[in-house]
């Protein structure tokens, strides 16, 4: 398989499947696409019965962009070991942010880092841990301003894990200590949910009253860019927003498109084709 990958139709593809995510507002690793496109060439050349370099002319990057949205959706079972992909940040923006006001995002990370580890999601240990590394980089970065200038996607991406901790502790049972015992831990946990809310809000809102009404907002949705219109995706996977996830709905269409005479053999591989 190896001689394949460093083929200009392989790479031309790997392209093309990180584009259409970049669509889908996502944005991979190129190793990890490379993982899910290998993986599938393989098993479809096996299932086929035909040469990897011929299957590598009937996949469609669309779909396994929509498969690879799939699986890093956070509603989705396993998501949680999905470490390749990131939401998008079309938007390179800075806020200007007094210094003092970076602390509560930074312990509300934290908070979330806390929660996410003992609680086995990996997925939300690292992105928490990068975007608290972020901010602590943009609140040295000069130290005789008073000011520091936050990047509109690490302040997004930090009220998005926010929420998804909360959502974690109210309707998952996560807690710092899941002993089972009852000494507590559930008053605090419930005060720690409030606090993670209450902090996701602040970092919404801040960046529109720095920048202007509506800095934080979807021209199409006029909502933020934030777990918010992720949750109401998942509510309703067949809407304008999207789904799975971040992307827009997956379609129904095979996995690569195949010519005829080998149509009606089986041409999917597995539920959740990711690696890493």
């Amino acid at each position: 398989m190896a001689d394949i990958e460093e083929s200009t139709t392989y790479k031309s593809l790997v392209t093309r499947i990180r584009a259409a995510l970049s669509e889908r507002g996502l944005d991979a690793e190129p190793v990890a696409v490379r993982n899910v496109l290998t993986h599938a060439v393989a098993t479809l050349a096996e299932r086929l019965d035909v040469g990897p370099r011929a299957v590598l002319l009937y996949i469609d990057p669309d779909v396994i962009a929509d498969q690879i949205a799939a699986a890093a959706d956070p509603a989705a079972e396993g998501s949680d070991h999905v470490h390749g992909v990131r939401p998008a940040r079309p938007d390179t923006r800075s806020v200007p942010t007094p210094r003092h006001a970076c602390s509560r995002p930074l312990m509300a990370l934290t908070q979330a880092v806390k929660y996410a580890s003992t609680n086995g999601d990996s997925r939300t240990v690292q992105h928490a841990a990068d975007l608290a590394f972020e901010l602590g980089v943009a609140v040295g970065a000069d130290p005789d301003r008073d000011r520091v200038d936050i990047p509109v996607g690490v302040l997004d991406e930090a009220a998005d894990i926010l929420d998804h901790v909360a959502d974690r502790i109210e309707s998952h049972g996560w807690s710092l200590c899941p002993c089972g015992d009852k000494h507590g831990q559930a008053r605090i946990d419930a005060r720690v949910l409030d606090a993670l809310r209450g902090d996701a809000d602040l970092v919404r809102t801040t960046a529109p009253a720095k920048m202007g009404e509506g800095a934080f907002l979807d021209p199409a949705t006029g909502l933020p860019h934030t777990r918010r219109r992720r949750r109401l995706s998942a509510r309703n996977p067949g809407n304008d927003l999207g789904s799975p996830g971040w992307g827009r709905a997956a379609p129904s269409t095979p996995a690569i498109v195949l010519p005829a005479f080998l149509r009606g053999r089986s041409d999917r591989w597995g539920r959740r084709p990711w690696v890493g």
